[in-house]
């Protein structure tokens, strides 16, 4: 999923290391499957909407929005980068939907309801997604490949590596 077309790195080593990047598509992307419930009971009758929908949601890193960090040590080609913070850049529905619906004699499903749970249903899958510690991984692992690629490109020998979490 990453290729020349989905980003591009600017590499300046001639002052120490700056690093300037853009990532105008996404790095890494993840099909999912959310699922979202809702039930309510009233005078003994009970409805229940549930809604499993699959997902493409595609991550990225913007540096411009980031403290991005570059370091590099004395006499050495190797520069660690950290404080990427990958995001969800979007989150699209894609697939079929499973709708199912249960109304009870006295509780009736209304339309505002549906929509209700549509909607908790996408922002749902937004906040598992951004929660996926693999994906978050993942992706800086693509934006250090990037690095690495351009800068072999540059045909420069620094090489780029993710710093170590505390």
């Amino acid at each position: 999923y990453i290729s020349a077309n989905y980003a591009t790195a600017l590499i300046d080593t001639s002052k120490g290391v700056e690093l300037k990047a853009y990532i105008g598509k996404y790095l890494y992307e993840k099909d999912i499957v959310v699922e979202y419930e809702y039930t309510t009971s009233w005078m003994f009758s009970r409805k229940r909407i549930r809604i499993i929908q699959p997902y493409r949601v595609r991550y990225g890193i913007d540096t411009s929005m980031t403290n991005l960090e570059c370091e590099c040590r004395d006499n050495s080609d190797v520069v660690q980068v950290s404080n990427l913070k990958p995001s969800v850049i979007s989150c699209e529905r894609f697939g079929l939907q499973l709708l199912e619906e249960e109304e009870g004699m006295w509780n009736k499903i209304h339309p505002d309801e549906r929509a209700l749970a549509q909607n908790q249903i996408e922002e749902q899958a937004r906040e598992d997604a951004a929660k996926d510690p693999a994906a978050i991984y993942l992706t800086e692992m693509r934006f250090v490949e990037l690095l690495n690629r351009e800068s072999a490109r540059q045909q420069s020998n620094t090489r780029y590596t993710l710093a170590p979490r505390d």
